[in-house]
């Protein structure tokens, strides 16, 4: 009976393996995975450029820098814009509550870049105002140093160049936009790609796989019952 009990056991892991092969075999088949990578930012004719910046819409702005012309569908900075040309303007605190959570140092507008800068000027009034500043400016005060742990990936990675695949989104990952400096030059986490999970190729369709387990694992029940019964009558 001890080859019965082993053959039992061989079929009942084999039919679990079998019926839940969608489970182990690819768990996250068809979820959307995201790849990141730090990308090399440089300065052109006073602009701030980098591979991927037009890819995957405001995902790939600079964290830091709003109105980018890398989302189409972000605000017009008509305020900002208009700041440029004739600020400092004074708002009712009360009017304006949507500009407290404004968290962009600085603004991209068709004039080059500027600097938010928000003062009170007493209890109910405050002061709103953009001064002009460089690229390079821009890069330096924004620019932090790699931590090598602490982060997800945005560590040790961003200063060695490799890139990681994750399910977590850009909405998850902190640091994504954010500006390092890396022996001297400047670089940006980007979503280089993202795309479903690929399915590891099987010889069946994957549900007939699970009917054959659950055949399987019939057979070991099966088994089992008869022992069972050969032990009761042998008893008797």
């Amino acid at each position: 009976m001890a080859v019965n009990r082993r053959r039992i056991v061989i079929l009942t892991l084999l039919g679990l393996a079998l019926a839940t092969n969608s489970l182990w075999l690819v768990p996250n088949e068809g979820r959307t995975q995201y790849t990141y990578e730090r990308a090399a930012v440089t300065v052109e004719n006073e602009t701030i450029t980098y591979e991927g910046r037009e890819a995957f819409g405001r995902f790939n702005d600079l964290a830091a820098v709003g109105c980018e012309a890398a989302d189409p569908g972000g605000r017009a900075c008509a305020f900002e814009s208009y700041l440029a040309e004739e600020g400092p303007v004074n708002v009712s605190k009360d009017g304006f509550e949507h500009l407290e959570d404004e968290s962009e140092e600085f603004v991209a507008l068709e004039g080059g870049y500027y600097h938010r800068s928000r003062e009170s000027v007493d209890d109910d009034t405050l002061a709103y105002d953009v001064e002009r500043v460089d690229a390079e400016t821009v890069l330096s005060e924004l620019s932090q140093t790699p931590r090598t742990s602490g982060d997800r990936f945005l560590g040790g990675r961003v200063a060695s160049g490799e890139t990681d695949t994750t399910l977590a989104g850009p909405d998850e990952v902190r640091g994504v936009g954010d500006v390092y400096e890396v022996g001297g030059s400047y670089y940006v986490v980007v979503v280089a790609d993202r795309g479903p999970v690929d399915r590891v190729p099987v010889p069946l369709p994957r549900p007939l796989i699970g009917v054959i387990g659950g055949l399987v694992l019939a057979g070991a029940v099966y088994l089992l019952a008869r022992e069972r019964l050969w032990q009761r009558l042998g008893a008797g």
